[in-house]
């Protein structure tokens, strides 16, 4: 009788730390996925007579995650901003640089902080002339999320151009 006490007592250690194990797991998977989310592309864009392409990313208007305030609210969200340039020729990044709404602009791999303008952009990718190419990755860190986007632009593929 003894025996079969000590070895409910062992299954049922067993099975709380496996119990525990599961929960933990399931914990870490949803902090990953609430800290980890796509910067939304709002706008792309060329213009043939200026040979010229943007694409702009930041948020939807609706969509702005709660907490996070652009240059016209009170308390403006500052963004730690990762930008990786892997090809680059005649384009820039254009942000903005203060809460005041100063711009800023980079054409290499660096970091910088922004904030999100009025029209809740947080950068713009920028390019001018047929030849103009850009491969890019933008990673954004706010309020301990991290928002990210992978991209390229070229004119000639904006303005389909071949």
């Amino acid at each position: 009788m003894g025996k079969k006490i000590v070895k409910l007592k062992k299954i049922g250690i067993i099975f709380t730390l496996i119990s525990l194990i599961v929960l933990l797991i399931g914990c870490i998977s949803e902090d990953v996925k609430n800290k980890y989310k796509g910067l939304t592309l709002t706008d792309h864009q060329f213009i043939s007579s200026k040979a010229t392409a943007y694409k702009t990313l930041g948020f939807d208007y609706d969509a702005v995650p709660s907490g996070i305030n652009n240059i016209d609210k009170a308390s403006p969200t500052e963004f730690l901003v990762k930008l990786y340039v892997g090809d680059n020729k005649d384009c820039k990044v254009i942000y903005t640089a203060s809460e005041d709404g100063k711009e800023g602009q980079e054409t290499n791999t660096s970091s910088f902080k922004a904030y999100l303008s009025p029209k809740d952009t947080l950068v713009k990718v920028f390019c001018v002339g047929k030849e103009s190419n850009i491969d890019y990755k933008i990673t954004a860190i706010a309020k301990g999320v991290t928002y990210s986007r992978i991209g390229n632009l070229s004119y000639m593929a904006e303005a389909s151009e071949f």
